[in-house]
C-alpha cells in the first residue's frame, strides 16, 4: 500500500491529451465533445480508484486495531465483520471526515476532495460542474501521500 493508486490513471489521461492533440484536424466538433467528456471520465475514474483506496485503508487499519485488543479473536472477528460489512454503505463524505479525524488531514484539502466526489457523482447524474482532471489528481494524491 506503498505506491500512488491514482497514478495509471493520470498517465493514461496524459496519454489520451497526447491522442488528441494528434488528431485534431478531424471533425474538431466532435474531438472537443470526446475530450470534454474524456476529462469528466477520467476525474471519475481517479474519485473511484480513491474511494477504493480508503476503503481499504480503513479496513486494514482498523483491522490491526481489532486484533490489538485483549479481547478473545472469535469476538473481534465478528466486530470487524461487522465493521467491514457497515463501513462498505459509508458514503464519501464520511469516508472523508473520518480521515480529516484520524489523520490530521486538513480541513481545506477534505473540502476540496468533497469537492471532487459531488463532482464525480455528477458526472454520474449527468449534472453539470466542472472540476479539472489535474485539480483532481494533484488533490487526491497529497491526501493518499498522507495515509502512504
Amino acid at each position: 500500500m506503498n505506491t500512488n493508486p491514482l497514478l495509471s490513471t493520470w498517465e493514461s489521461y496524459q496519454t489520451s491529451q497526447a491522442c488528441f492533440q494528434a488528431v485534431t484536424g478531424i471533425n474538431e466538433n466532435k474531438i472537443e465533445r470526446s475530450k470534454s467528456d474524456i476529462e469528466d471520465l477520467f476525474v471519475l475514474l481517479l474519485w473511484i480508484k480513491f474511494e477504493q483506496f480508503i476503503r481499504y485503508y480503513l479496513q486494514e487499519k482498523s483491522k490491526n486495531k481489532l486484533y490489538d485488543t485483549s479481547a478473545p479473536i472469535n469476538l473481534t472477528s465478528f466486530i470487524f465483520a461487522s465493521f467491514e460489512k457497515d463501513e462498505k454503505f459509508w458514503n464519501p463524505i464520511e469516508l472523508l471526515e473520518l480521515l480529516e479525524r484520524t489523520l490530521s488531514i486538513s480541513e481545506d484539502l477534505i473540502d476540496e476532495a468533497q469537492q471532487i466526489s459531488v463532482f464525480a457523482y455528477n458526472i454520474l447524474k449527468k449534472q453539470e460542474s466542472k472540476i479539472t482532471v489535474n485539480y483532481a489528481y494533484e488533490t487526491l494524491t497529497k491526501i493518499v501521500k498522507l495515509m502512504i
